[in-house]
């Protein structure tokens, strides 16, 4: 689950902007938080200001992910910043991201004029961690005993059954919590302390020597959070001694987490007087803009441990389905009521050997009403029969009523599915300021990989794509594949007047683990299938407008005749069933653009209506 306080901020003052050279990146230096490298780089892209928070920690040293909120933020002159989320890593094949950020951030001569002062731009990149997998250590200790313990703590997706008095004895925070304000408290939630972190400060707590230079600054700000002076004196004694990080990294530790005499050893170190260090709270800037009301509450390193609306809970709310056998005729596959979460699960295969439409309709208001303010985690989806390798698709809940979907690629007939799921409840923080816009991250398999094999130029930016999957999907790159001798570089072919985003939309509706597009993206999306010939997103929107669509019939008709949508098109003619909506018809914008066909069968189903 969410950790509270895993935040920082990198700066960088950008010198001579006049003479960024254009499409060519400019970096800030590496910094490394939670033993994570990162670092910020700006670029000149066809009249925008490029600007991206990078993480250059490699996919080589096994399997990781850093889950964030980021805002990236212009402090000079005009102030301006944009928000977003992003996953980190190489744990999923289908989504490696090194950077994320925003291809326009502001239009570049705008930025020149309001934001660059004596030729230097001041930014910043304000991040929180989420969730961070792949850096956990082997456990020394499982805290597991029920008999032994009165207290049930349930950290992400982790149960730690623990002593009370153990803990008050530690900790003020569990001081307060357990024997002046809970003592009757049995079962705890705390989705605001990383499960990893936990386990070593617990460890460290029980006399094991589990400090090192990758946990470090995790149990340190854990200890500073629940105030234990047993582990932050280990962890200062670690950093003074023996830790290899440089210094600027650990006077920024002692300065965040007021470690005294790591300051002085800094202090010292550098040959300035000890008073010139300060150990105060760090300018952190309103980084809780950052963070969503129902997961996080908003802290600095310096303030006291949240205050927080305590529920006991039973346990992780789980379920599991049977499998079900999906085809182009299915329609409801499970329908479940949980411990108050009702569950009615959807499936559909699109076309003969085509793509699979899944959706579930989760009602929770039940849960609501008793103080629960939403629910997160994630679906698992499998395949009895191995057709395609187990996922997850994560979870948040905010809405009473709300609808999840998924589509998977091409299938084999028959194809048998089941899912599970695992959620936990989120109950009230204190308020936040949550700003959180859209973002246009670069799609995951246009990064290079070994499945792909050549390189589109779109938009001024190199895509990595892979010939035989474009290919099955479009004639049009079929031809363009099968060309010899046009290209200089047959592993490199420039797709022209076409914009990154519509071309992005196009791949993203064919690519076997992305969803179906916002409705308004309809009418691009079927230019860009239409341009590029790829049949199967055509019969996707298809699917989508006769079953789930909420546009208005005359829209209908005119995409229906326009992409030659046979079935739509009867659907939405028999829907013209009184005079009223037949002049409803005639008389808008879209009747004059009908094919003449089209508009015979209009005016046959008129004429019935006499």
């Amino acid at each position: 689950m969410s950790t509270i306080s895993k935040k920082f901020v990198l700066k960088h003052t950008f010198k001579n902007v006049s003479s960024i050279i254009e499409k060519k990146p400019v970096f800030s230096g590496e910094e490394e938080h939670f033993n994570v490298p990162w670092r910020i780089y700006i670029a000149r892209n066809d009249g925008n200001l490029s600007f991206y928070l990078n993480c250059p920690k490699s996919f080589k040293i096994g399997n990781w992910s850093v889950k964030t909120q980021i805002q990236l933020r212009i402090v000079s002159g005009y102030n301006r910043f944009l928000s977003a989320e992003n996953t980190f890593g190489n744990t999923n094949p289908q989504n490696l991201f090194t950077s994320y950020g925003f291809a326009s951030f502001m239009n570049w001569e705008t930025m020149m004029t309001e934001c660059v002062i004596n030729d230097t731009l001041e930014v910043e990149a304000h991040v929180l961690i989420e969730k961070m997998t792949g850096f956990n250590e082997e456990r020394l200790i499982y805290f597991n005993d029920e008999d032994l313990s009165d207290v049930m703590m349930l950290i992400g997706e982790n149960k730690f059954y623990l002593s009370k008095q153990f803990l008050a004895s530690q900790s003020s925070y569990f001081k307060s919590l357990f024997i002046e304000k809970h003592k009757k408290t049995s079962k705890l939630a705390l989705p605001f302390i990383d499960s990893d972190d936990f386990q070593k400060l617990l460890e460290l707590l029980h006399g094991h020597p589990v400090i090192n230079e990758n946990n470090v600054e995790g149990i340190v700000l854990l200890a500073k959070l629940i105030d234990s002076p047993l582990a932050k004196r280990q962890c200062e004694e670690f950093l003074v001694e023996k830790s290899k990080k440089s210094l600027q990294k650990r006077m920024q530790m002692a300065e965040r987490y007021k470690l005294k005499k790591l300051a002085s050893f800094c202090a010292e170190s550098l040959n300035v007087p000890v008073e010139s260090v300060p150990v105060m709270q760090p300018k952190l800037d309103n980084v809780e803009n950052v963070i969503p009301n129902h997961a996080f509450h908003a802290q600095t390193a310096n303030s006291p441990p949240p205050l927080i609306t305590l529920k006991t809970i039973d346990e992780v709310m789980e379920y599991k389905s049977n499998s079900a056998l999906i085809d182009t005729s299915s329609t409801v596959l499970d329908e479940s009521s949980n411990k108050g979460l009702k569950c009615v699960w959807n499936g559909y295969m699109i076309y003969q050997k085509g793509p699979i439409s899944l959706t579930w309709n989760f009602d929770w208001k039940e849960l609501k009403s008793q103080g629960i303010d939403g629910l997160s985690g994630d679906i698992q989806l499998k395949s009895p029969d191995n057709s395609f390798p187990p996922f997850l698709i994560p979870v948040d809940l905010t809405e009473s009523t709300q609808m999840i979907e998924h589509v998977i690629g091409n299938a084999a007939n028959d194809i048998r599915v089941a899912f599970e799921y695992h959620f936990i409840p989120i109950y009230s923080y204190r308020d936040v300021t949550v700003i959180i816009e859209e973002s246009n991250p670069e799609l995951e398999i246009f990064l290079p990989s070994k499945k792909n094999d050549t390189i589109l130029v779109v938009d001024a930016k190199l895509l990595y794509v892979n010939k035989s999957f474009l290919s099955y999907h479009s004639d049009y790159f079929e031809e363009l594949f099968s060309k010899d001798g046009e290209s200089e570089n047959q592993n490199q072919y420039s797709i022209d007047d076409v914009k990154y985003e519509d071309f992005e939309l196009l791949i993203r509706a064919i690519h076997p683990y992305t969803g179906f597009p916002d409705e308004n993206r309809i009418p691009r999306l079927l230019e860009m299938a239409s341009r590029f010939k790829v049949p199967s997103v055509i019969g996707q929107v298809e699917h989508h407008l006769l079953n789930n669509s909420k546009l208005d019939n005359i829209k209908m008709i005119w995409i229906a005749d326009k992409y030659r949508m046979q079935r739509l098109l009867d659907k939405s003619i028999s829907l013209m069933d009184s005079k009223k909506k037949a002049v409803d018809v005639k008389s808008s914008p879209e009747y004059s653009e009908l094919s003449s066909d089209t508009k015979g069968r209009l005016f046959e189903r008129l004429v019935l209506l006499l």
